[in-house]
């Protein structure tokens, strides 16, 4: 027998629209169970920034060499918009930009040109999109407990992640284009096929993010096979309809060649350009890349099931990774291109009760050696910045050689293992796929 309370609680067509003080009381947490760590960690990493933004040596001492005014990728976006809306060619010198710079990038960024976006606007837009960035991330990585918070947080005040903050750089936009996609993935059925959508749309605006059309097999039900294939026909698409903006972009894209940068080629220019202190680099690098190559491979077959074959987080990692690989092989990169592997730390950082033994323990391996890799960015800034500051070069030029010795060894072995995590997940792909057949 109901009570006059409860109708009263169950409203029109049955549904509840009332809560009760306890339930809410439990609710709130519940969610404050499940991401108080990663608040913690998150207000962490925005304290710090804060105190940078407040005291510019913070920066220094991050290992980012900050330029003024702040969010300065973001703000060549803006300038590109305006002066596209005033008729001038956008890949050529920009009077709007603080450095003069062209675009650099697809002609959808254009897009902020009718929105009445100036450079100035870039001041309160780039606190968004960094906000957005480390929300997407966190909540990705949703450490749940102090020692993984501590690794989300250190990772995130590392000097890739915090160049890209600092910038506001658009790589930022990818991560987080990439998580909600891989969210709708996660889910299945139409939000997979809006997923794909939205990886077009980051795809459309960097070109690289394509890639990650690969993570529509970790859908949960069944696989996306006409949405992949009706979103690489969009893809190509647009690669026709803007072939002329996309090819002049890809011919001024920088392509940083320096110790400072990460890619394959990155390899060949640090011998070349150094081939006198050759045992600076092959001693670190020999020390750095047979302790990660010993430590992963005790973890080779957790790297192998790392990623599961459907999910939210593995279609993110899928991602993440897939992006980070071909970024590696096709071109140089500055650093903030690490920001890719934040959507990777969902399954880095898994719990006992959520996946196995190796999988937890290659997870976390991998976690601590692009850490490792992540920290050593900011030694080689140091050193660069003493040079400026009117130190004798020749010391800080042998220990920034010896730095990334170490450091750019460690990026191809994290690339190598990401890349086994992809075939592994390839592989029990498409033997599942095989065996519902």
């Amino acid at each position: 027998m109901s009570t006059g309370r409860e109708e009263k609680a169950a409203g029109p067509f049955g549904v509840r629209w009332r809560v009760s003080p306890a339930e809410l009381r439990a609710t709130l947490r519940g969610a404050y169970e499940t991401w108080k760590w990663s608040l913690a960690a998150g207000a962490t990493v925005l304290w710090v920034i804060s105190i940078a933004v407040v005291y510019p040596a913070v920066w220094v001492g991050l290992g980012v060499w900050n330029l003024e005014p702040l969010f300065v990728d973001l703000a060549a976006v803006f300038a590109a918009g305006e002066a596209w809306m005033i008729g001038r060619d956008v890949y050529l010198v920009n009077p709007f930009d603080p450095f003069g710079r062209p675009h650099v990038y697809g002609p959808w960024w254009l897009v902020s040109g009718p929105m009445a976006l100036s450079v100035d606007d870039a001041r309160w837009v780039g606190p968004l999109v960094v906000a957005g960035f480390l929300t997407v991330t966190l909540a990705v990585a949703r450490p749940r407990g102090p020692g993984a918070a501590a690794m989300v947080a250190g990772l995130l005040l590392t000097a890739p992640f915090v160049l890209g903050m600092e910038r506001a750089n658009n790589d930022l936009i990818v991560v987080i284009l990439l998580a909600v996609a891989a969210w709708g993935i996660g889910r299945g059925g139409w939000w997979a096929r809006a997923g794909g959508g939205v990886i077009v749309v980051a795809g459309g605006l960097k070109i690289y993010p394509v890639v990650a059309l690969t993570a529509l097999g970790a859908t949960k039900r069944r696989p996306c096979w006409w949405a992949l294939a009706g979103w690489v026909v969009a893809c190509g698409l647009v690669a026709w309809v803007w072939r002329e903006e996309f090819r002049r972009a890809l011919e001024i894209a920088p392509r940083p060649r320096t110790i400072f940068s990460y890619g394959l080629g990155n390899l060949g220019l640090l011998w070349r350009g150094y081939s006198e202190y050759w045992w600076l680099i092959v001693g670190p690098g020999l020390v750095a890349g047979v302790a990660a190559c010993r430590g992963l491979w005790r973890v080779r077959e957790g790297l192998w099931e790392l990623i599961p074959l459907t999910g939210g987080r593995a279609a993110a990692h899928v991602a993440g990774a897939a992006c980070w690989v071909f970024c590696y092989a096709a071109n140089s990169n500055f650093p903030y291109r690490a920001t890719l592997l934040g959507l990777c730390l969902g399954l880095w950082l898994r719990r006992a009760d959520e996946a196995g033994e190796a999988e937890r323990r290659a997870g976390r391996r991998l976690c601590a050696v692009v850490l490792i890799a992540s920290v050593l960015a900011a030694p080689k800034m140091w050193l660069a910045y003493a040079v400026e500051q009117g130190a004798d070069k020749q010391l800080p030029t042998l220990g920034a050689v010896a730095v990334s010795g170490a450091d750019q060894t460690l990026w191809l072995v994290i690339t190598l293992a990401l890349a086994v995590t992809l075939a592994g997940w390839t592989v029990r792909w498409l033997a599942a796929r095989r065996r519902e057949a």
